[in-house]
């Protein structure tokens, strides 16, 4: 890749930071997957392995699969490769969510908090927006879960996606939010956040839907990409940010420190969050 930046770079507009992206690239997601690879030997798992780092952000996993592509065909050119397996790649990564800007959650929160759909709903889509948690995590939230004391949501490994115990700091808002639940089930035990009608768990379906009804163009999952978006912009360290929306860590020595050092940082952060979405 740096030959290709030296290649291009006399394209480039002094005053832009297009140089600046590819260096960032190159150093936070290409250099610890497949950095150490020949250009003749990257395949397009290589490649699903690299935008994985990156996809919950949709602009930033586009410009990296547009520079890996660049890359590839200037290797094909040279007669290192014969071809370029990005495509590939990216049509065997999932459909991104549809999130909206940072900007515009405060304006859906209010919709959705003046709407008539179950307090359930509204409760549970709040809180999910708050937290950047996903969707099922907070469906099936059960009592046994929280400690508003200490304002803190434990969600049990067998519930995460990584297989591990996520805490997850939550600002005064959401604290309220779940005590505002307490009305939905008296007896503080089961699921937080029940459908009205059946007393079960909150259909896939009720987030998306009551988003669609009040013409909120953004999934319920796509709140996670609006906030790692909004920590972007925000110049939020990668570590901190990937460790706040619970992902997993492939390097060994970064994931123990993900688990072990963050807590405080990561509550710091969800109430700036929270007052930015207020």
């Amino acid at each position: 890749m740096e030959a290709v930046i030296d290649l291009h770079r006399s394209g480039w507009k002094p005053t832009s930071n297009t140089e600046q992206q590819w260096r960032s690239l190159l150093a936070h997601h290409i250099a610890p997957t497949i950095g150490t690879k020949p250009v003749a030997a990257v395949t397009a798992a290589d490649i699903v392995a690299l935008l994985d780092r990156v996809w919950d952000r949709p602009e930033l996993a586009r410009r990296t699969a547009q520079r890996i592509s660049t890359t590839m065909k200037w290797a094909m050119g040279r007669g290192l490769r014969e071809t370029d397996p990005t495509a590939a790649a990216v049509a065997a990564m999932p459909k991104h969510h549809r999130a909206l800007h940072h900007s515009e959650v405060a304006a859906a929160l209010a919709k959705i908090r003046g709407s008539k759909a179950s307090k359930s709903c509204r409760l549970g889509l709040e809180l999910l927006a708050l937290t950047a948690t996903r969707p099922g995590e907070v469906r099936l939230a059960d009592w046994s879960e929280f400690d508003l004391d200490a304002g803190l949501w434990t969600i049990p490994a067998r519930r995460t996606k990584t297989n591990t115990d996520l805490r997850v700091p939550l600002p005064p808002r959401a604290v309220s939010l779940v005590q505002m639940a307490d009305t939905l089930e008296s007896s503080r035990v089961g699921l937080v956040f029940p459908s009205p009608t059946t007393r079960k768990a909150l259909s896939d379906a009720a987030f998306n839907k009551l988003l669609a009804e009040h013409d909120i163009d953004c999934t319920a999952h796509g709140f996670r990409a609006t906030f790692r978006s909004w920590c972007s912009d925000q110049g939020v360290p990668r570590d901190l940010a990937e460790a706040a929306l619970g992902h997993a860590v492939k390097d060994r020595t970064e994931a123990a420190y993900a688990r072990s050092g963050m807590l405080q940082r990561r509550r710091s952060l969800m109430e700036d969050w929270a007052s930015h979405i207020a």
